[in-house]
């Protein structure tokens, strides 16, 4: 391969989903297929082969291409603790800002490395299996 290419390949973020499946209510990770706004899929490799997996729109999250304190991935609607304290805050999308944010009922910006690493934050659930928390953060 071309210089060009693997500086290309190295640079590239990985850009995967994850949603619930709509049959059994397990997540399941990959490429978002969306056809129509209420028909959306998932492209998983399970055992071996890349399959299809019908999910529920609401439940479908980005990898935010951050970790969390403990090298967990943190995705969209995912639940973040401080580490030392009982400090929680929610993982969103602002479309207007064009970026992932931290929400709490306080608190409402961006976040990077640093700040997970200094507050020792790490994904304690989500949005979508942790419901009466997250109405609490709102």
């Amino acid at each position: 391969k071309s210089m060009i290419v693997k500086i290309i390949l190295k640079s590239m973020r990985k850009i995967i989903f994850r949603a619930k499946r709509i049959k059994t209510g397990a997540w399941v990770y990959g490429d978002l297929i969306q056809r129509r706004e209420r028909d959306c899929h998932i492209w998983s490799k399970e055992r071996g082969k890349m399959v299809s997996c019908k999910v529920d729109p609401k439940t479908v999250g980005q990898f935010t291409g951050m970790l969390d304190a403990k090298g967990n991935p943190i995705y969209e609607g995912d639940i973040l603790k401080d580490g030392e304290k009982e400090l929680f805050h929610y993982v969103a999308y602002d479309e207007e800002n064009v970026c992932f944010v931290v929400k709490s009922r306080w608190v409402c910006g961006r976040f990077d490395k640093d700040w997970i690493e200094r507050c020792g934050k790490f994904v304690t659930g989500n949005i979508h299996d942790k419901f009466v928390l997250f109405e609490e953060l709102k």
